[in-house]
């Protein structure tokens, strides 16, 4: 569905995430996903099911954007074709991941961690 998106990387080699994330206020998707802490960074971007021009966001600054931190919010580019974000979980638990619309400018991503 259109309220759908999801959270996907099509490396090999490195550990990858899929999961659906539900429209959970007016431009915002969240889903929730159980990691695993082992030191092994996760790669991911934003799509929905089509990978739909403009519904494919990666990071928008590699140098800015590219590597998120719990708590941090950066920027995502939704005209992006191999921009992975990466998160590399200290410790093994649930967390979530969001991307909002709803500002000016750029789709803010954020992530936190829900219960370990």
């Amino acid at each position: 569905s259109k309220n759908t998106k999801q959270i996907d990387s099509g490396y090999t080699g490195q550990k990858s995430l899929l999961a659906d994330a539900s429209e959970v206020s007016e431009q915002k998707y969240s889903t929730s996903i159980e990691l695993i802490a082992d030191g092994q960074p996760y790669d991911f971007k934003f799509s929905d099911a089509e990978w739909t021009p403009g519904f494919n966001c990666g990071y928008s600054s590699k140098t800015f954007d590219q590597v998120i931190k719990l708590g941090d919010s950066v920027s995502a580019d939704c005209e992006s074709t191999d921009e992975n974000f990466r998160f590399t979980p200290n410790e093994t638990g649930t967390y979530e991941f969001s991307i909002d619309f709803s500002g000016f400018g750029a789709p803010s991503v954020t992530i936190k961690l829900l219960s370990n």
